[in-house]
């Protein structure tokens, strides 16, 4: 019996020590996210709240981690920096793929509105129209979402023409908005 229970045990640690091999810890993922906040400032996500901006990093923690499981390994690889720059960029194509509403993220609505694309009260079935659009356009402008994103990371697109795509989608708002508010005097 006793020779049972030391199996029983030797299994356990076994199968413990198996579930736990390719996995960070707790905390190597908490410091991870932490260190990933250094990307807040970056085009897209500085539009995200905290919530928002949880999520995505998770969702950066997950890839890396299922990519490179032993974390010390990962930390101290040679171009350690590039390979998570390439995770967070092809993490936000996936988001504007996922949903171009996170066009938003890119050009918040209160932006819009200071530069008098967009008009002040839209409600949210006219901005998910006006983000389907705008982000269509920019995808048949720039070839492909991917494109787009490379080109807004590395701050080499041409902000007049982006403007330009988002006021033709804005037109019918602006307009819309101005007959009502005309109507209203």
């Amino acid at each position: 019996m006793r020779k049972f229970y030391i199996l029983l045990i030797a299994i356990a640690a076994f199968a413990s020590a198996c579930t736990q091999q390719g996995r960070w810890t707790r905390q190597q993922v908490r410091d991870f996210r932490h260190w990933l906040n250094d990307y807040r400032e970056m085009v897209y996500l500085d539009g995200m709240d905290d919530a928002e901006f949880i999520i995505f990093a998770d969702d950066v923690t997950g890839l890396l981690e299922d990519q490179y499981p032993d974390y010390v390994e990962f930390i101290q690889m040679t171009g350690m920096g590039d390979t998570v720059d390439m995770v967070v960029v092809e993490t936000i194509v996936d988001d504007l793929q996922a949903n171009h509403n996170n066009m938003r993220y890119f050009f918040p609505y209160e932006w819009l509105k200071e530069w008098s694309i967009l008009p002040e009260g839209m409600h949210h079935k006219e901005l998910r129209a006006f983000y389907d659009c705008f982000a269509a356009s920019v995808n048949k402008s720039y070839g492909s979402l991917d494109a787009f994103v490379a080109a807004a990371i590395n701050s080499t697109v041409d902000d007049q023409k982006i403007l330009s795509l988002a006021r033709q989608c804005a037109a019918p708002y602006q307009q819309m908005h101005s007959s009502s508010a005309e109507h209203k005097k």
